[in-house]
C-alpha cells in the first residue's frame, strides 16, 4: 500500500462516512480512526481487502455506539 491511500484515502473515507452516518460526531470519530488505522495499514503491509473488511467492521461498530448515545 502507498503512503497516499494510507494517510490520506483511508482517513478520507473514514471522515466522509462519519458525516454520512453521524454527521459532526460521526466525521470526528472518523478521522480519529482513520489516521491511526491508516498509519497501521501502511506499516502493516498486509492484504488491503481483508484490512478493509476489518474496517468496515471497527466503523460498523462505532455507528452502534453512536446511535445508541444519540
Amino acid at each position: 500500500m502507498d503512503e497516499f491511500t494510507a494517510l490520506v484515502v483511508i482517513p478520507a473515507v473514514a471522515v466522509l462516512y462519519g458525516v454520512v452516518m453521524g454527521g459532526s460526531t460521526g466525521a470526528i470519530v472518523g478521522f480519529v480512526l482513520g489516521v491511526p488505522v491508516g498509519a497501521l495499514l501502511l506499516y502493516a503491509g498486509g492484504d488491503p481487502d481483508d484490512r478493509i473488511e476489518e474496517l468496515e467492521r471497527e466503523v460498523e461498530e462505532l455507528r452502534r455506539t453512536l446511535e445508541e448515545e444519540g
